[in-house]
């Protein structure tokens, strides 16, 4: 029996692969654009030259938490809201939610 191995590739290469499907990418744009937000908080910490050991230590928790909280809001999804005020807090901002 033939075994076949699959080419690999890189989530790059895949995703780019997934953007030529014109439906995927409608419903892609829509999606980021509901988390573009997002973003902006993960800038904050950069823009202001802090560490995530630094933001943990404030936050009164672990650098690879913090890590994960970066993970979960570069990946367009939303924490728990404890956890959010608390990383806000820790860069002097507060958590605003409006509804427009």
């Amino acid at each position: 029996m033939e075994t076949r191995r699959l080419a690999k590739k890189t989530w790059k290469e895949t995703s780019a692969d997934w953007m030529k499907d014109p439906e995927f990418r409608k419903e892609y744009e829509e999606v980021r654009a509901e988390f573009k937000d997002l973003d902006k908080v993960l800038e904050l910490r950069t823009r202001a030259g802090i560490s995530q050991a630094e933001i943990a230590a404030r936050m009164g928790t672990s650098q690879s938490a913090v890590a994960r909280l970066e993970t979960k809001l570069g990946r367009g999804e939303l924490p728990g809201m404890s956890s959010l005020k608390r990383y806000a807090a820790a860069l002097g901002k507060t958590v605003e939610i409006r509804f427009i």
